[in-house]
């Protein structure tokens, strides 16, 4: 006759603790953006790029301009947003703790038409003022059907000690502005300026003699509130407030892509 042999335990059980809670070290950012072409009319949301610098943290904007990133941990980081043809803009993100950030609206602007075709030295002139040390002429292109007159095309002008001086790097900035008819005749779509530089003004930057100078020009879309048709896309440099003047440096975003470039040693 067969049987079954039933084994038993005398011991205690062992109860199986819970695993730990995974400590939650990142937090989201989401936001949207706003697109404007250069005479402030709404482009396409769609497919602007949202990093945070320095990380592999990404996102691409969806039809109704909106974002999320993920995985974001505490820190000072830089939230940067581009996309082709556009002004890039930067912001501070600075995260310090895991609460969950809804990021202010951002708007976006197309980069100016307006294009440097031309930038020659030229020398001193019956209207030279005294103390000019350098002198060229730039010759640009711009969209006259855009810029009728009395509406102002215009470029901006940066200055540094350094080759790769450009609108989001430089020592000093001017900005200059004219209509088709500053020229005689009128020839709509072509433009110039004469750009003058002074040995007090550049040595009131830093500049001693024996020192280069370096210029880059863009094409500049002109407020409408200030003669224009457009907006200069504006964003201050992260991070970037010197801690004894409370200075930060200033950038205009949607200049033209490329910069026309020229230099001189002060005399």
């Amino acid at each position: 006759m067969g049987g079954a042999l039933l084994i038993t335990g005398c011991g205690k059980s062992k109860r199986e603790d819970p695993a730990p809670p995974v400590a939650v070290t990142t937090t989201t950012i989401s936001g949207s953006v706003q697109v404007e072409d250069e005479m402030l009319q709404p482009l396409s949301k769609a497919g602007v790029a949202v990093r945070l610098e320095g990380t592999t943290i990404s996102a691409v904007t969806d039809a109704n301009g909106a974002y999320r990133l993920t995985n974001v941990p505490v820190g000072q980081h830089v939230l940067n947003l581009s996309r082709v043809g556009l002004g890039t803009m930067r912001y501070e993100a600075n995260i310090d703790d895991l609460t969950p950030r809804n990021i202010a609206p951002v708007l976006l602007s197309e980069q100016s038409s307006t294009r440097i075709t031309d930038l020659k030295s030229v020398g001193k002139s019956s209207t030279s003022l005294p103390g000019e040390v350098a002198a060229f002429e730039c010759t640009v292109s711009y969209n006259a059907q855009l810029y009728p007159a009395p509406t102002q095309y215009a470029i901006a002008v940066y200055v540094g000690k350094t080759a790769d001086v450009s609108n989001t790097s430089y020592l000093q900035s001017t900005q200059l502005s004219q209509d088709q008819n500053i020229t005689s005749p009128p020839t709509p779509g072509t433009g110039r300026f004469k750009l003058a530089f002074y040995k007090n003004e550049l040595q009131q930057m830093g500049f001693a003699p024996g020192d280069r100078v370096y210029v880059a020009v863009y094409g500049l879309n002109k407020g409408a509130t200030n003669g224009g048709v457009g907006r200069e896309a504006t964003y201050f440099v992260p991070y970037s407030r010197n801690p004894t003047t409370g200075q930060i440096q200033r950038v205009v975003a949607n200049v033209s892509p490329n910069a026309a470039r020229v230099n001189f040693v002060l005399p």
